[in-house]
């Protein structure tokens, strides 16, 4: 037997170094570490093989080396996969938090809306909205039920928006159902009644009293869109009856508002007898009628006189709607009838009891904080012309000269002091001026 016990191959094969081999085992453990991975959870054989490593002498046999390498490789590519595993499951755990987050934040949104709208009452539908989402805490670390999180918040963020949207574009119909329910309408219904011979201006009244004497319950998103539809047509109707308002007072009777525009009002009358109609379409076709002919209505004499002496009452109506908000655009008047809106503003803005800013918005006085406002619309408005000619000038199309043009009154705008508001108002107008006059030169250079 030869010495060493070794086979005369052996004897003959070459011995390397160790250290490489001992280095990517503490490397594997300190990695594993790192990770908080039991490498005997993904690795069983592992613990062995790096013990034996450590206890292997300053130089083996070449044979060994690629034995212990490739056991070495192994446990390196589990861990590889572990670790993207781990990367993935954290990404996607964030992600899953992320968008929680954000619904949590949309669902707060959404109460403070409709708190601020008292007449909605829709704690189901926010039950069932909180409901429908997974909290990524109880998913510890089941991947599969953190994606159905993300994809469940995604979708929720989604809706939640859309119903913002859908009860902010309701706020306006819900004040005139306000009304309604405190029976401003109630006489002038009542007088729709006696003109066309008909109960059902009335009907309709006491119909949407009866449905909404309690406020609007949200159950669903189904809800919604039947509120939509229903406050869209009492919106409708409002402005109708509204222009009745003008029409009843100027002492026009039903037969001279027929004289007055024709054979058409005759077939609303039909219209509105005719109860094998719906309801809701013949009060549609009352609010159509009055709202197109409202314009042949006012040149008659009563009315222009009625609204001759409605203007006191729309000067303070607009006065008490300054009180509360220092800046207000006409369309926010809902209470005046909109074809009288800018001659009720002109008229104030004549007597110095507000001022029509060049944007259009209308204020009590000029103060500071009006003043401020405006310095806002201003630079916004020059920051997206500003945006508009690099993108022309991305595209090839010269316009340096405008550019400086624009960024000389952005320069002026910022310099400008409000402590005295006359004078940074009067310098605010110059500016909104100029910008004016590039914005039309612009829209020349864009059209050509």
């Amino acid at each position: 037997m030869l010495l060493s016990g070794k086979s005369p191959d052996e004897l003959l094969e070459r011995r390397v170094s160790s250290d490489a081999l001992k280095k990517r085992a503490e490397n594997i453990l300190r990695n594993a570490e790192s990770m908080s991975i039991s490498l005997e959870s993904i690795a069983p054989q592992a613990k062995d093989i790096i013990e034996s490593i450590k206890n292997l002498e300053s130089e083996i046999y070449e044979s060994e080396f690629k034995e212990l390498d490739s056991e070495l490789r192994e446990i390196e590519d589990i861990l590889i996969k572990e670790s993207k595993k781990l990367q993935r499951m954290k990404e996607v755990k964030s992600q899953a938090e992320d968008l929680y987050r954000q619904v949590l934040d949309g669902i707060s949104s959404l109460k403070e809306t409709l708190s601020r709208i008292q007449i909605i009452h829709a704690d189901m539908l926010i039950k069932s909205l909180e409901s429908d989402a997974i909290n990524p805490s109880d998913c510890g670390e089941d991947i599969n039920c953190l994606e159905k999180s993300i994809n469940l918040s995604r979708n929720l963020i989604s809706v939640i928006s859309s119903i913002k949207g859908d009860i902010s574009s309701l706020e306006r119909p819900l004040s005139v159902l306000k009304r309604v329910l405190a029976g401003e309408f109630d006489d002038t219904a009542a007088w729709f009644d006696a003109s066309f011979k008909t109960s059902a201006f009335s009907d309709f009244i006491r119909r949407v009293k009866e449905n909404y004497r309690d406020g609007i319950t949200l159950s669903s998103i189904s809800d919604i869109e039947k509120a939509k539809k229903d406050l869209s047509l009492l919106d409708t109707m409002a402005s109708g009856m509204e222009a009745g308002v003008v029409v009843r007072r100027s002492g026009l009777s039903l037969d001279r508002l027929i004289a007055v525009i024709g054979d058409e009002a005759s077939s609303l009358v039909n219209i509105v007898r005719d109860d094998s109609i719906d309801l809701n379409e013949r009060m549609l076709a009352v609010s159509t009628f009055l709202s197109k002919h409202m314009k042949s209505l006012a040149s008659a004499a009563e009315v222009m006189e009625e609204v001759r002496r409605m203007f006191p009452i729309w000067e303070r109506y607009v006065s008490s709607v300054l009180e509360s908000k220092s800046i207000i655009r006409a369309e926010e008047l809902a209470r005046i009838p909109k074809q009288w809106r800018d001659a009720v503003i002109d008229n104030m803005v004549n007597k110095k009891m507000a001022i029509r800013l060049p944007d259009g918005r209308i204020a009590a006085k000029l103060t500071r904080e009006v003043v401020e406002s405006y310095k806002l619309e201003v630079k916004n408005r020059i920051d997206r012309t500003l945006k508009i000619i690099l993108k022309m000038e991305g595209m090839g199309i010269s316009l340096v000269g405008q550019e400086k043009e624009l960024k000389d009154l952005l320069s002026k705008l910022e310099g400008t002091d409000l402590s005295d508001v006359d004078s940074a108002y009067s310098a605010l107008i110059e500016i909104d001026r100029k910008l004016k006059e590039i914005e039309n030169n612009l829209r020349e250079a864009i059209s050509k």
